[in-house]
């Protein structure tokens, strides 16, 4: 059975999501999901960390899980510059 991971943006830094899919992938989940959202739903949590750059370096700290947004908001960006980036 292969078990994945949610981790939420929302009042995240960069370096707490990073760390926190090293030590997923070492306790043995298999993928790693985050959210497109640019802010928060209720304004509360401050800062989001920006989808594709998060898991950008999630790629570059990791060896084997997989890794993906759970939404593609494209409403957030140009269609084109979104399909370039997911590709």
């Amino acid at each position: 059975m292969q078990t994945d991971l949610l981790l939420m943006p929302f009042g995240a830094t960069y370096p707490q999501m990073r760390d926190a899919a090293v030590v997923a992938e070492d306790a043995g989940f298999d993928g790693i999901w985050t959210w497109d959202h640019l802010r928060d739903a209720d304004y509360n949590s401050g800062r989001v960390p920006e989808a594709f750059v998060t898991l950008t370096g999630i790629a570059e700290a990791t060896s084997r899980v997989m890794l993906g947004t759970l939404v593609l908001n494209v409403a957030n960006r140009h269609p084109g510059l979104l399909a370039n980036m997911a590709a």
